[in-house]
């Protein structure tokens, strides 16, 4: 009989309250991640989903469980990617990279996905992943928003973003100071542009 701390009461064996605790606290800060979180068994079928995981995909454990994660694989990836990262995750104890995904909906989406295997007594018992998604960056933005889109993907502070944007700033100014230098009758920002712009509209 199992009580309501987790012992097996009448029997042997017997979870410490410490141990207990310690699990359900696991428990507690896997459902509230802001990442999506994914637990398989031994045989590399989902049984468990948290609700980022729900949120990401539109996909909760009533239609995931038993499931492969390859389920999720877009139909772009590579068919043995699935079993790469399974077996990369049991040899090695982790696998991390970018792969594409499909949600519950159809829609490819790009996921950072980090894998860490679990093992119970010596042996891998499942394995836990933790998705988290890519912003697309569309062709046509300028090398600056790109990366701000990538600095945002990455999980990088406003401080931080505004630092980098700063340098880009600084740079951007120094490489006009020097053409202006170079050019004759070029005396600052608004004389290169018109400059550039008389520079093309001049081309055939």
């Amino acid at each position: 009989m199992i009580g309501k701390t987790g012992r097996i009461k009448n029997g042997a064996a017997q979870t410490p309250p410490r141990l207990t605790g310690a699990v359900e606290q696991l428990a507690e800060a896997l459902m509230r991640s802001h990442e999506a979180a994914c637990i398989t068994d031994a045989e590399n079928r989902i049984v468990f989903v948290n609700p980022a995981f729900e949120g990401l995909y539109g996909m909760g454990l009533r239609k995931m469980a038993g499931e492969s994660p390859a389920l999720l694989l877009s139909p772009r990836c590579h068919a043995k990617v699935a079993d790469r990262v399974a077996t990369t995750t049991r040899q090695q104890g982790r696998w991390q990279g970018e792969l594409l995904n499909v949600t519950g909906a159809g829609r490819e989406i790009k996921v950072r996905l980090s894998t860490s295997a679990l093992v119970t007594r010596g042996k891998v018992s499942g394995m836990v992943g933790f998705a988290t998604p890519v912003p697309v960056i569309p062709e046509e933005l300028s090398a600056a928003q790109k990366a701000i889109y990538q600095m945002l993907g990455e999980g990088k502070q406003p401080k931080e973003i505004a630092g980098a944007l700063g340098r880009s700033i600084n740079t951007i100014r120094t490489q006009m100071e020097r053409m202006l230098e170079k050019l004759p009758g070029v005396r600052d920002a608004h004389d290169l542009i018109c400059h550039a712009v008389r520079t093309v509209a001049a081309q055939p």
